[in-house]
Formats: structure tokens, C-alpha cells, sequence
């Protein structure tokens, strides 16, 4: 059997709100993010190093500020589609990545392309769910001294997974250990310290 032949299913999509935009009606402005294909995240990694090289870089790579910002826009140009489309003719929601890095703050750029890159990651075939033993080797390591490094290899998905996962069995240590079941009262009982403190950040 050949790959041509092969009846491909519907890309999965979920809507996502852009945080201060909103349509002639007054609603929110939103999109339809769905996982690129091959080629559209090719595209998107030409488009965003032909637009860092205009802007004076000499060789756009990952961790340049300029090259970062403008993949994450044409990512979202490739994978955010309009709602109001044919579900089966799904046109774009943005004219390119250039209308992304001009009408958005950066902040907005990274908040909807952190959605986007978590979607993709979900979608993939990857197993991203983690068990109880993982998960305790998990806390251990991010709560060590190179927590934050630790945290942010996980993938999207798994960064997700790993604060719900933990906000779960947290909130069910609090039940267990709170006689009376105030919880409120369990969390005030806690030292400051370990509520409120971050692992430090490595060189």
C-alpha cells in the first residue's frame, strides 16, 4: 500500500481566545490551532530566518531574540485557522507571520505559541503521561537546586501534565491531613518558605 492511498483523518483543532482582539460584534478574536504538518513547520523556519536575516542577523539560529520571535509568529500563521471556514477547507487566520509581529506585543506572540507548541506536543504520538513514580523522581529533581533548569527541558504537554498531576496530589495530601477539612487552614499551617520559594535559576 502506498502512502497516496491512505485516507488521512482531520487534523484535531481547539480553539483558543487572542488575548485583546476582538470582531466587529464586540466578541473575542478567536482561532483554531491545529499541529503543522512537515512542511508547513519547514516554511515557517524558512519565513522566520529570511525575516531575521532582513533584520540583520547574520545567521538566525534557536536563542537569537529576533529569529525565536519571528518562528513563533509564522508557526502561528502555519497552525491558527479561522473558525468560520469550511471545517473541510480551513483558510488562515492571519495573512502571514509579518501581521503577527506587527499588530501583536510579544507577550502575546509567546503566550499563543506556548498554546500552539502544547497542542502539537499532545497531538504527537509520544506516550506524555506520567505515573506515580515518575512523577516523584520529577518533584525531586525540580526541586533541587537546578529545578527551573530541570522544568523547563519537559516538553509543553509535560509541563503541563507534571503542575496538574502535582496541584492534584497536593490538594489531596491537604484533604487527608486537614481533620477539620478546612484546607485554607491546612495551606496557613505550611512555612512560608515552602510555599513561596523558587529554585534558583543556574548559570
Amino acid at each position: 500500500m502506498k502512502f497516496a492511498s491512505v485516507v488521512k483523518g482531520t487534523r484535531a483543532e481547539r480553539p483558543v481566545v487572542v488575548p485583546g482582539f476582538e470582531d466587529g460584534e464586540g466578541k473575542p478574536f478567536t482561532v483554531l490551532m491545529r499541529p503543522l504538518t512537515g512542511i508547513q513547520y519547514e516554511s515557517a523556519c524558512a519565513d522566520a530566518r529570511r525575516r531575521a536575516i532582513e533584520k540583520g542577523v547574520e545567521n538566525p539560529s534557536v536563542g537569537d531574540p529576533i529569529y525565536d520571535l519571528a518562528l513563533q509568529a509564522f508557526i502561528l500563521a502555519q497552525g491558527c485557522v479561522d473558525p468560520d471556514s469550511p471545517e473541510n477547507a480551513r483558510s488562515s487566520s492571519f495573512s502571514n507571520g509579518v501581521e503577527i509581529l506587527t499588530e501583536m506585543h510579544p507577550e502575546t506572540i509567546v503566550y499563543l505559541h506556548e498554546h500552539h507548541e502544547t497542542w502539537q506536543d499532545e497531538c504527537s504520538p509520544y506516550v506524555k503521561r506520567i505515573g506515580i513514580d515518575a512523577l516523584s523522581k520529577r518533584l525531586e529533581e525540580v526541586a533541587g537546586p537546578e529545578g527551573l533548569t530541570t522544568f523547563m527541558r519537559f516538553s509543553p504537554s509535560m509541563r503541563l501534565n507534571f503542575a496538574l498531576s502535582t496541584a492534584r496530589t497536593l490538594w489531596t495530601l491537604l484533604k487527608l491531613n486537614s481533620s477539620s477539612g478546612d484546607i485554607s487552614e491546612s495551606i496557613s499551617k505550611m512555612p512560608a518558605s515552602e510555599l513561596t520559594q523558587t529554585p534558583e535559576p543556574t548559570q
